[in-house]
């Protein structure tokens, strides 16, 4: 009898334990799918002809830039308003002819999200912040 009691106890303190831990892990998540917050989204820009772009302004982060083609033509990203902005910082230079594919930078960017594409600018990029 010492033996069901004891069996029926552990069991009791396991599915408690899962309980608790599911309802815990429930709250964590805020209803986000995934790792990431439904107030924590990324958005995205896609960027096809030469001039700079405002994206946002303020603290932003800059998630990543997927090059899809490239011009043979350099493109710069600014933590700045605006491309005359005397306190901009250039946060990173494509070079030309930069081969295809995602970079990733998850960074923050304190003044906001400037991008400038090359005169002669012809290919096409996605830039995706928050």
């Amino acid at each position: 009898m010492k033996t069901i009691g004891t069996i029926i106890g552990i069991a009791m303190l396991m599915m408690s334990t899962l309980l608790g831990w599911l309802v815990c892990d429930h709250q964590n998540h805020n209803g986000g799918l995934g790792s990431v917050a439904q107030t924590g989204e990324y958005k995205a820009k896609v960027s096809t002809a030469a001039g700079h772009d405002l994206v946002q302004t303020g603290q932003t982060t800059l998630g990543s830039v997927t090059i899809v083609t490239d011009s043979g033509h350099t493109f710069t990203i600014w933590d700045a308003t605006s491309t005359k902005d005397v306190a901009s910082t250039t946060f990173v230079v494509f070079e030309a002819s930069v081969p295809h594919g995602t970079y990733v930078f998850d960074t923050v960017l304190q003044r906001g999200l400037v991008v400038e594409p090359a005169a002669s600018f012809a290919g096409d990029f996605v830039t995706t912040y928050r």
